[in-house]
């Protein structure tokens, strides 16, 4: 009887004691409006320091350059991005039907080895950007396509289109396959 009394005192006392405790407010859904107030960065002032004074004695200020926003942002090519690009190329009988029934195995088989492959090689040679210049400004674009080396076979394309890139690639895959690239690891 004494442990059904206790339980029932806990119980009411459990049950009364958010009634007799302040109010919680909880949360506010309004919108909190505060003043915008823009913050100056100081310019600095550079003075002119005498010249018998050492260069390792001069004490330069802290200089805090500001930059601009960037106008256009950097872009990569994604996987995708990439698959639609070949697709409008020469590439496009290696990346679309790649999938065929292997009679010993009883089932179809997708495969993905030229997306793959030329993705990795991709990424590898330009990090997938397609402005991207390498080689001390003799490769461009999205598989590094070295102008020096290719010239004839480039022409007047534009190697940083990714399309004209992937179908140049295209072409030299078909000259030298795939150790034309530095990139691919067999």
């Amino acid at each position: 009887m004494k442990r059904l009394v206790g339980v029932g005192l806990a119980l009411g006392v459990f049950l009364l004691l958010p009634a007799a405790l302040p109010q919680y407010t909880g949360v506010s859904y309004e919108p909190v409006t505060a003043a915008y107030t823009p913050t100056l960065i100081p310019t600095p002032v550079f003075e002119p320091q005498p010249s018998q004074i050492s260069v390792f004695d001069r004490v330069l200020p802290d200089v805090h350059v500001q930059v601009e926003e960037a106008v256009v942002p950097v872009q990569y090519m994604s996987y995708w991005e990439l698959m639609f690009v070949l697709a409008e190329t020469s590439w496009r009988p290696h990346i679309t039907s790649n999938t065929f029934y292997a009679e010993e195995l009883g089932m179809f088989i997708h495969d993905d080895y030229y997306r793959d492959t030329l993705y990795k090689i991709m990424m590898c040679e330009s990090t997938g950007r397609p402005d991207a210049i390498g080689d001390s400004g003799s490769s461009y674009g999205l598989f590094q396509i070295n102008m020096d080396y290719w010239s004839q076979l480039v022409g007047d394309r534009n190697v940083l289109d990714p399309y004209d890139n992937a179908q140049i690639a295209y072409e030299i895959w078909m000259l030298q396959g795939w150790d034309a690239w530095s990139c691919y690891g067999g």
